[in-house]
């Protein structure tokens, strides 16, 4: 039986990798991870927010169908049920021992062991035992919050990585490991030793920082501006977030390094499957945004996925459509010989076909869609697909989007109203209303829907 880690981090973009050569970001524990397996360039998240990603994560379905549509907070909360099918549930009964580390993103109302973990580790042991640097900001501020932790306490993800390196030296039998590390979500508060290797860092706008003028777009990516407070804010402000960003980038690299480190020492490095991706990415400044929330622009759909096999030769896959959610527990249970059980309803795919080259890289998945519902301010419902680099997000009560991803990378034009498009953006909204039919999400089951997209009836 071979051994797996699934590492998940939070809010952390695509392109701070160091195999993606974006940023000068330094992730040496990463790129070796890239290097001793393979790295997926398109990995996209179900949905841009913690608790529907990971929800769907643990599920392999997507989040729609448990309810945990939002993260708990304005409105009354839903979740996947500990006796709903779990792959987890399905490790531990196939012989894998179940640890779990870190944050939980599916309910506070029942705990990890209650989903098929037989340990969990908490970040409320790491509260009591370590002060830190926390935020004494409130509201809107406390996400803005960006500075170095001076603090003589290792951090939260060090802490993480310590607990899980030791279960790893203990470990007598095949384990399955979830490790959820809090790194790189707000407030960014960096341990000083990695912020001051940003510090005096010069960095760039990004280009739709420069030029996004928000024509035809929704009303509510503009108003995001005016909800944050950074409506006023120059690029120099956004340079120190991105600082501080990059620092907390870097503090996770060594984390997961301690990860891979106790393997090599306990000689399981070869025998250890080994899942890195995140649950949504970060703004990061782009489109003179913060954080995440209702948008599906790249920088907070599209999220690093690197897998490590037990004999794999190191490949990048950059046309590979990945759902980084959806095709984790397909893929795991291929990969470790175990039968999909009657009745999972798993709506991803096994990568395994990928790594054999029994599928070639365009004829894996033919298109990947998306979710988002809303729920940080206000409910704002959204299903994207993209297929051919062509991007189409239908937005139901608001304009929907279509770029070209190939002409526009930073998404800043809108090509919805674009005459040039428009059998294209036909076409996919067709696409979308099937794949959303065929995955069982309730949005199609109303007649008003259905007009929408297979009548092209959007203004």
């Amino acid at each position: 039986m071979k051994n797996i880690i699934l590492i998940i981090a939070d809010q952390l973009r695509y392109d701070v990798i160091g195999e993606t050569k974006k940023y000068p970001v330094h992730t040496p524990n990463l790129d070796a991870l890239c290097r001793d397996g393979y790295f997926f360039n398109r990995g996209y998240t179900q949905s841009p927010v913690c608790a529907p990603a990971r929800t769907a994560i643990l599920s392999g379905k997507i989040s729609e169908k448990s309810g945990a549509i939002a993260n708990p907070g304005l409105f009354p909360e839903r979740f996947l049920l500990p006796e709903d099918f779990n792959f987890v549930k399905t490790l531990r009964q196939n012989g894998y021992e179940t640890r779990h580390f870190g944050k939980w993103g599916i309910t506070d109302r029942f705990s990890p062991c209650e989903y098929g973990f037989d340990s969990h580790v908490s970040f409320a042991e790491y509260g009591k035992k370590y002060p830190s640097e926390k935020s004494t900001l409130s509201g809107v501020e406390y996400f803005k919050d960006c500075r170095p932790d001076t603090s003589p306490s290792p951090s939260v993800g060090e802490w993480l990585a310590e607990n899980a390196a030791e279960n790893i030296k203990t470990a007598d039998r095949p384990f399955y490991m979830q490790i959820e590390f809090s790194e790189t979500h707000v407030p960014f508060i960096p341990k000083e030793k990695y912020y001051n290797m940003y510090k005096d860092l010069k960095i760039d706008p990004p280009y739709s920082f420069m030029n996004e003028k928000f024509i035809n777009k929704p009303y509510i990516q503009k108003q995001q501006m005016y909800s944050w407070n950074i409506e006023n804010d120059g690029f120099d402000v956004f340079a120190e977030r991105l600082r501080c960003y990059f620092a907390l980038v870097t503090q996770l690299d060594a984390a997961v390094g301690m990860i891979t480190g106790a393997l090599k020492e306990k000689g399981l490095y070869n025998d250890t499957i080994i899942i890195f991706t995140a649950d949504h990415g970060e703004m990061c400044g782009s489109h003179r945004m913060h954080e995440k929330h209702y948008v599906m622009y790249d920088d907070v759909v599209r999220v690093p996925f690197i897998l490590k096999g037990t004999e794999n030769e190191h490949k990048s896959f950059g046309d590979a459509l990945v759902n980084a959610s959806l095709d984790i527990a397909p893929t795991l249970f291929s990969l470790c010989g175990i039968e999909t059980p009657d009745g999972a309803g798993l709506d991803g795919k096994s990568l395994a076909p990928l790594l054999t080259g029994e599928t070639g890289e365009g004829a894996f998945r033919e298109f990947l869609c998306a979710s988002y519902n809303g729920a940080q301010f206000g409910l704002y419902t959204q299903r994207m697909i993209i297929k051919d680099n062509i991007k189409y997000i239908w937005n139901l009560t608001d304009v929907d989007e279509l770029y070209d991803l190939e002409k526009d990378g930073y998404e800043c034009e809108n090509l919805v109203y674009d005459e040039k498009y428009a059998d294209i953006l036909k076409g996919r909204r067709r696409e979308l209303y099937c794949e959303l039919e065929r995955l069982g999400d309730r949005l199609c089951v109303n007649a008003w829907c259905e007009n929408q997209l297979l009548n092209n009836k959007i203004y």
